[in-house]
Parts: structure tokens; C-alpha cells; sequence
């Protein structure tokens, strides 16, 4: 087994079919935590927009920084939820193909899809996938900062002017990359409304360390050291409310606004940035916080659903070009086969059972078919109907009628009739409700 060395210090090792390189070893740096403000931001989208040499660190830094927001990390991930959530599959005319149907729903596959997905957030993103021989090896996603998304480079220190060139052979049979070349995510439209919100949220901190904790004053006799030294441990030594030391005589005032917007100011900013985040991510408000009508609310479902649904477009597109050619390169056989998600019905539990009702007056539906629907146990001697009749327990009375097998006289009618079924089985809903 030969092995020699490229201009990039890599190994590459010859074997049938191919060379495999070795993957790419960066020397990764930690990322910048620092008191970011909208200048900075705009300092970073002018070094990262640098025609003859763009440099994405210092923006890639600040989204690092941004990412600690619970809000904006809840958004982000209802949209990366909904990808692992939904089911997806590879076929080619109706049939599955064994290998490559092993690798979805795997640790690293979802990992991928994530990280494919991201980069609709983050920007260019390029990871390593070892699929040698049918056999998965590897999956790992490079740091951004270490890649120049329009020379196809891989740098080995993210302050390198060059590095590996990962667009041509043998990388980029083990590369697999997301998004345009140059272009920016939806993370560098999130970055003012997170320091915003930052900003405002220390000074409501800082407000409520003032007026909303009790405010001690403390008087000394004036030209007395000892007195000044002694009310000043006193009041270090008994709590954590604000304190003022001042000589007999003058005077300490703190003038508050008494205005009724003084208490609400800080909440509404943050709201108000918290809302154009997730017009932002999922192009509604009213699916994350709780507020609004019902048709308000069905409005921005149906917006948000169209979200999700650009977003499985986006990472078929990706499965069903990069990814099957990778592939199909390391000896997965895809031939003409294609991913794809399969639907769910995300119908809510009262439409359904409005929906089962009205098909209940035109077909007969098996009992069984009400207990799986509605996840309810199946009591002994299988699924049976509660079926209203008269008895002496009294008008009304309900007598199970027993298996489903024994519901139908001749003529293959139901054994019983209750015109009255919707009242009947609505009654199911307080289970639910």
C-alpha cells in the first residue's frame, strides 16, 4: 500500500477504485465571548462582504454569542424538531432499498440533517462523511470559520490565507456541503433584535435593583471618619439592597418616573424583539406565544407549516443530488431511487372525531377502529359498542353489545341502531379534554 503526501500535508493512501484521503485535522480556537453591540455587528458583516478577501470569523463569533438566547434557540429548534420528526424514507417505485434505508434515523443521519438544515440559519456549512465501501465510518461538520465558502477551501487555522481544496479530488468524494457560496443565514438578520433584547433586559435588571429592593440611607456625624467607617460596615454586613452613606445635613434623592409606561417600557421591548424573531424563523408569533383568536391562530399555523414545509424541499433537494451521488460513489447502489418525507395528519382531536362521526352515518366502521384511533384499552372479549337500550336499569340505560363479530343481523345491518351516536361518542371528549 503506497502512501504519499499532497501540498497540503494530508496522507493519501492508494486502493482499488481510489484514493481515501485522510481526513483534514483543523486547530480549532475557541470562540470570542465578548460584550457584542450592533457596531461590532456591522463591522462584522463589512469583513465578511470584502470582495478580495472576506473573513466570516468575527460574524461567525458573534452568532456563537447570540445562540445562548432561549428564545432564539426555541425557534430555531422547532424547525429542526419538525425535520427529525417527520418520517422519510428512500424508495424507488415503491421499494426500499435495504442499505440505504439503514442510514436514516441513525445517530450521525440525524446529525446531518441538522446540520444541513442550519445552514439556512448559518450560512455555507461543509462536513466530512466516510460511506467507504457501503460501510459508514464518519460524519463530522467543519467549524465555519475554518472554511472559505468561494475558494472551496478548508483552512487548518482560521486565520489561514490558504488551505486544503476540498471542491476537487479526492476531498470532495467525502465532503458534503449546504448552501450558496458567499451567502449569509438568517442568523445575521437575528443578531440586532438578540442584542436589543440583551441590552434592554440588563437595564430592566438594573432598574429593579434600584426601585424594586428597599433603598437604605445612612447618616454620620460630619468630619468623623470612624462614624463614616463604621455605618459603611454595617451596612456591607447586613444584606445586599442598595445603600448611601452621607454626612448629617445633606441630602440623598433618587427621582423615579412615576408614569404608568415606566413599569411595562423593558417587558414590551422584549416582547417586541422576542416577536420579530419569530416572524423572522417561522413567519408568525402566535404558535410560540399564546395570544390571539382561533382564526388568528389557524392563520399562522397554516404560515408556519409552510415553513416546515421549504424546509424539507431545501434538504430533499440536498438528499437527492449531493448526498445520493456520494452515495453512489462508495457503493450504496441508490440507483434511480429518491428521498422523500411522508405526511402527517396533524388534523386536532375534535375535527377528527367530527370527520369519524359523519363517515359513521354513511359506512359501518369496526369497533376497533374507535379504540386504536383514540388510544382507549380494548376490554375483554375484544372491542365492543355501547349500544343505548331499554332495560330495568332504567330508559336509557347503556348494555355493551358484545364482539364486533356478532354486530350484524341479516342483511349485514348493524345489530343495533342509536340515532343518537354523536351525543354518544362526543361524550369521549371529556376523556381528552
Amino acid at each position: 500500500m503506497n502512501k504519499n503526501r499532497n501540498k497540503n500535508g494530508a496522507v493519501q493512501t492508494a486502493k482499488k477504485g481510489g484514493r481515501v484521503p485522510e481526513e483534514p485535522v483543523i486547530i480549532l480556537e475557541a470562540p470570542r465571548r465578548e460584550g457584542f453591540d450592533i457596531g461590532r455587528w456591522r463591522t462584522a458583516i463589512k469583513l465578511a462582504e470584502d470582495p478580495k478577501e472576506p473573513d466570516y470569523t468575527l460574524l461567525y463569533d458573534i452568532f456563537n454569542d447570540i445562540m445562548l438566547d432561549s428564545h432564539l434557540t426555541s425557534i430555531i429548534n422547532k424547525r429542526i424538531d419538525h425535520i427529525k420528526g417527520t418520517p422519510l424514507v428512500f424508495s424507488q417505485e415503491g421499494k426500499e432499498n435495504p442499505m440505504v434505508s439503514a442510514l436514516i434515523g441513525t445517530p450521525w443521519f440525524d446529525e446531518m440533517l441538522e446540520d444541513l438544515l442550519c445552514s439556512r440559519f448559518w450560512g455555507y456549512t461543509a462536513s466530512w462523511l466516510d460511506l467507504n465501501n457501503g460501510t459508514f465510518r464518519k460524519y463530522q461538520m467543519y467549524d465555519r470559520r475554518h472554511i472559505k465558502p468561494l475558494k472551496g477551501m478548508l483552512l487548518v487555522k482560521q486565520d489561514d490565507r490558504d488551505g486544503i481544496d476540498i471542491a476537487r479530488p479526492p476531498y470532495d468524494r467525502f465532503i458534503i456541503t449546504a448552501g450558496k457560496p458567499g451567502g449569509f443565514g438568517l442568523l445575521i438578520k437575528a443578531v440586532p433584535w438578540v442584542l436589543l433584547k440583551r441590552g434592554d433586559v440588563s437595564d430592566w435588571a438594573t432598574f429593579n435593583e434600584l426601585f424594586a429592593m428597599p433603598f437604605r440611607k445612612g447618616t454620620y456625624p460630619q468630619f468623623s471618619n470612624d462614624a463614616k467607617l463604621i455605618m459603611e460596615q454595617a451596612m456591607k454586613s447586613s444584606g445586599s439592597a442598595g445603600y448611601a452613606i452621607v454626612p448629617e445635613g445633606f441630602t440623598l434623592e433618587f427621582i423615579q418616573n412615576t408614569s404608568n409606561g415606566s413599569t411595562t417600557a423593558y417587558m414590551t421591548l422584549a416582547e417586541f424583539c422576542d416577536k420579530q424573531l419569530s416572524k423572522l424563523f417561522l413567519q408568525s408569533t402566535m404558535t410560540v406565544e399564546a395570544e390571539g383568536g382561533q382564526y388568528k391562530g389557524e392563520v399562522h399555523e397554516r404560515s408556519e407549516e409552510g415553513v416546515h414545509k421549504s424546509d424539507e424541499r431545501y434538504l430533499l433537494g440536498i438528499l437527492n443530488t449531493k448526498f445520493r451521488e456520494l452515495l453512489a460513489t462508495h457503493g450504496f447502489n441508490p440507483g434511480e431511487g429518491r428521498f422523500t418525507y411522508v405526511p402527517e395528519s396533524h388534523i386536532c382531536l375534535e375535527k377528527r372525531m367530527d370527520m369519524d362521526l359523519k363517515l359513521a352515518e354513511k359506512i359501518v366502521i369496526p369497533p376497533s377502529y374507535w379504540y386504536e384511533k383514540y388510544n382507549m384499552p380494548i376490554p375483554e372479549g375484544g372491542p365492543q359498542y355501547i349500544a343505548p337500550q331499554t332495560s330495568p336499569a332504567g330508559e336509557g340505560a347503556q348494555v355493551p353489545v358484545q364482539n364486533h363479530r356478532d354486530l350484524t343481523e341479516e342483511g349485514g345491518q348493524p345489530a343495533f341502531y342509536d340515532p343518537r351516536p354523536k351525543r354518544r361518542i362526543r361524550d369521549l371528549l371529556d376523556f381528552f379534554s
